[in-house]
C-alpha cells in the first residue's frame, strides 16, 4: 500500500481546491467532496509522482490549510461523510470522542448516547490524553467542556436533564451540586432505570445479547462480533456483554 503523508505537497493542494465545494464558513454549512473515495467513502486522493504512488487524505489536508491541531485520526462532528469544513472536523481526544457518540434523532429524545467504557451508574467512560499521560474522565464531563470551553469545577456534578447517564448531548446537560443533582431526580420521580429492551437507549436487543455470548462461548472473537454488529455497539459494548459487565439480568 502507499505511504500516506500528512506534509504539505502541492499538487494535493491543487488536487483539494478543485474538487472540494466550499459553503459559507458558518458552523452551519458542509464542504462537499466530488474527488476520489475510499471502500469507506472516505475522501481521497490518489496520483503518481516521481514514479511512486502518493495518498493524501483531504481531511488532514483541510485541518493543515486552517491551522488547526492535526493527527492520523480525524472525525466529522456533522455526520456528514464528504464533509471537509474545518469547522466540522476534529483530530486527537476530540476525534476519538466524537467516534463514540451515537447521535439520536429528536424524534427519539435527541439524546447523544456514549458507546465506549461506562463507569458506575451508566456514565460514559473517556480516556484522554493530557500532558503526555492519560487520564479517565467522565464523558458527560469532557462533553460539556468541549462545547462551552470551560472545564466543569471539581465540586459541581454535570447532571442530565434527560435523566439517561450515557448522553454526552450539552443540551441535556446542566451543572448542579450534590442537593440540586438529588432535588431534580427526586422531582422526577426517578426510580431505578428500565433494564434491557425496556431501557429506550438499548442499542440491542436480549437476543442479540444471547447470540453475542453464545457466539463468544463457541470460540469466535471478540473482533469476528464486532464486525457482525458494526454501526450497532461498538467493540467495547460487545466486550462489556461478553464479560457481563452489562446486561447482567440476561
Amino acid at each position: 500500500m502507499a505511504s500516506i503523508e500528512y506534509i504539505s505537497n502541492p499538487r494535493a493542494i491543487e488536487m483539494f481546491w478543485a474538487n472540494v465545494v466550499v459553503g459559507a464558513t458558518d458552523d452551519g454549512y458542509c464542504w462537499g467532496w466530488r474527488g476520489e473515495t475510499n471502500k469507506n467513502d472516505t475522501p481521497l486522493i490518489r496520483f503518481y509522482e516521481g514514479g511512486k504512488r502518493k495518498e493524501f487524505y483531504p481531511r488532514q489536508i483541510s485541518l493543515m490549510l486552517h491551522n488547526k491541531q492535526l493527527s492520523k485520526r480525524v472525525e466529522l462532528t456533522c455526520g456528514n461523510k464528504l464533509c471537509l469544513n474545518p469547522l466540522h472536523l476534529v483530530s486527537g481526544n476530540e476525534a476519538r470522542f466524537w467516534s463514540k457518540v451515537k447521535k439520536l434523532p429528536e424524534a427519539e429524545g435527541g439524546c447523544w448516547v456514549w458507546t465506549g467504557g461506562n463507569r458506575e451508574g451508566d456514565y460514559g467512560a473517556f480516556g484522554i490524553m493530557e500532558g503526555g499521560k492519560c487520564k479517565q474522565v467522565v464523558a458527560s464531563r469532557y462533553s460539556w467542556e468541549l462545547h462551552t470551553g470551560q472545564r466543569p469545577p471539581s465540586d459541581l456534578f454535570v447532571c442530565h436533564i434527560c435523566d439517561n447517564p450515557p448522553c454526552v448531548n450539552p443540551n441535556h446537560l446542566f451543572l448542579g451540586t450534590t442537593q440540586d443533582n438529588t432535588a431534580d431526580r427526586d422531582q422526577k420521580g426517578r426510580g431505578q432505570r428500565p433494564k434491557g429492551e425496556l431501557n429506550a437507549m438499548a442499542l440491542v436487543t436480549e437476543d442479540d445479547v444471547r447470540r453475542i455470548r453464545e457466539l463468544y462461548a463457541s470460540g469466535i472473537p471478540p473482533r469476528q462480533i464486532n464486525k457482525m454488529y458494526e454501526g450497532v455497539i461498538g467493540r467495547t459494548g460487545i466486550r462489556l456483554i461478553i464479560d457481563r459487565k452489562t446486561w447482567k439480568h440476561i
